[in-house]
């Protein structure tokens, strides 16, 4: 994945890889389990019906810091030596694939000899030309490096040196996106729970933050939620886990092991269930807080990035990378119906009222539709990736969302015009937050920060610091005197709101 893994951005890169695959090759896809080193995907050649076990190995990378070190006609590209012995000695040729979160296109190239370049100081790079797209124009080039005699055994070039000692489970975590106090949004996938002309800030000041409390977990965290009465703190990440903490005394309240990773939770707004959702699997379960026990709601016929749950008319919607958004009746469990946004929906957030849902799309625009999927307008603006992030304030006046274009941007939730630009970050800003109150704004970000913004002049006022990863997610207390953080660095924070 991208530097330290935007989820997020490492999901839309094997989502595109697969559509480049299977829709501009014509052939075979087919994913690998989340613990192989090295190899995330299977391409097979297909020629008309002719499939012949011909395959490729896909090593898949996702993000702009893969293109960062601009070559002579593409981009360097240096892996690390255990990755290249891995791969020289595969039985498979490997191909590098680095996916673009900007054009939102694939480049490639073929690990060997002939292409690995030798650095001044014993590494190794790889040159990924600019023009090598996967699309038909790389068809004839991929297929033959496929091409061998069956009966032959492949010799690979072996380099020196010990191998990997173990694999390594690769990051898959998704951006989070939901309603202030409630939920948030993060690597990269989001729930959110309901009640119910652009300028650019400068001249702030904001004062540093330090954490007063903080747990360390043996998992990288993804979601945080206050439960709507404040008496308890949910969090999750990716060993499925997802921790109940008491807020009176900060002591562990239990635990529920979901069958799917944590990539998203949010508490109903009567504070009796909690929904979840996996961002590698089709699934959302819904968990009974006094029995423990969940419930797998039918019709989650993909991956889902969001959910959100709006009170008024008892509904919950989870959105996915795949284009659609899907409903429940709550009470019932019942399946209730679906839409497609015509591309990828990373986060969603139901309006005040629970009559308006807005979603961040993989295009840098935010939709705004009613309850049935018909839109109401768009809001664009993100022009440099997608929408990690989407939230109403309180008051359901205003929207904000986060994008990968390190904006935090706001609008009119009413008319669809814009507020202004929150600019600050220097990363993507996986999260955003209101307070109880509506007068401010969290955003967290993959620069290890967290920004409070002042609402009545758009300034920030605060930096939050102290976690070493990228910052996932964020959530007021319904009290809105202390925000709750959680990270890749495998902790949660806590923070006294100045």
């Amino acid at each position: 994945m991208r530097r330290m893994a935007s989820a997020r951005v490492a999901s839309a890169a094997v989502t595109h890889t697969r559509l480049a695959v299977e829709d501009e090759l014509g052939w075979l896809f087919r994913e690998q389990p989340t613990e192989d080193f090295g190899i995330d995907a299977h391409a097979e050649v297909v020629d008309g019906e002719d499939v012949r076990g011909r395959l490729l190995g896909l090593q898949i990378k996702g993000g702009m810091s893969w293109f960062s070190e601009r070559a002579a006609g593409g981009w360097w590209f240096r892996p690390d030596a255990a990755h290249v012995r891995y791969w020289m000695s595969h039985s498979l040729p490997v191909v590098v694939v680095l996916y673009h979160p900007g054009t939102r296109r694939c480049h490639w190239q073929l690990v060997g000899p002939k292409t690995l370049d030798e650095t001044r100081n014993g590494g190794l790079r790889l040159l990924v030309p600019e023009a090598h797209v996967l699309d038909g124009t790389g068809r004839a080039a991929l297929q033959e490096a496929a091409q061998g005699d069956p009966d032959a055994l492949r010799i690979r070039e072996q380099l020196a040196g010990p191998g990997p000692r173990r694999p390594f489970p690769r990051r898959r975590a998704i951006a989070l996106g939901g309603l202030a106090a409630i939920t948030s949004a993060a690597v990269p996938v989001g729930l959110a729970l309901s009640r119910g002309s652009s300028g650019t800030t400068a001249g702030a000041t904001p004062a540093d933050v330090i954490a007063y409390r903080v747990w360390a977990i043996k998992s990288e965290v993804y979601v945080v939620a206050f439960s709507p009465n404040g008496g308890t703190l949910a969090t999750s990440g990716a060993d499925g886990v997802i921790r109940l903490w008491h807020t009176a005394t900060w002591a562990p309240a239990g635990s529920l092991h979901a069958s799917v990773s944590g990539w998203a939770i949010a508490y109903s707004p009567d504070g009796t269930m909690l929904a979840t959702g996996d961002g590698s699997k089709p699934a959302v379960q819904l968990w009974d807080l006094a029995t423990k026990r969940p419930t797998t709601l039918r019709g989650q016929a993909n991956r889902v990035f969001s959910v959100a749950a709006g009170s008024l008319e008892n509904k919950l919607a989870s959105a996915s990378p795949e284009d659609n958004v899907e409903a429940w009746d709550v009470a019932s469990r019942n399946h209730i119906g679906g839409f497609s946004a015509y591309q990828p929906v990373y986060c969603v957030a139901f309006g005040r009222d629970s009559q308006a849902l807005a979603i961040g799309c993989e295009d840098g625009t935010v939709q705004l539709r009613d309850p049935t999927g018909a839109k109401i307008t768009a809001f664009p603006g993100h022009h440099a990736g997608p929408v990690e992030s989407v939230a109403f304030s309180p008051q359901g006046t205003i929207l904000a969302s986060g994008g990968a274009d390190h904006t935090i941007r706001l609008w009119d939730a009413a008319t669809g015009s814009a507020i202004t630009v929150l600019s600050g970050h220097t990363d993507a800003v996986w999260s955003v937050a209101f307070s109880p109150d509506g007068k401010t704004l969290a955003s967290a970000s993959s620069d290890n920060t967290i920004r409070l913004w002042d609402l009545a002049n758009y300034k920030a006022t605060a930096i939050l610091r102290g976690h070493t990863g990228e910052v996932a997610s964020v959530a007021f207390s319904p009290d809105g005197t202390i925000l709750a953080s959680g990270s890749e660095d495998h902790t949660i924070r806590l923070w006294k709101v100045p």
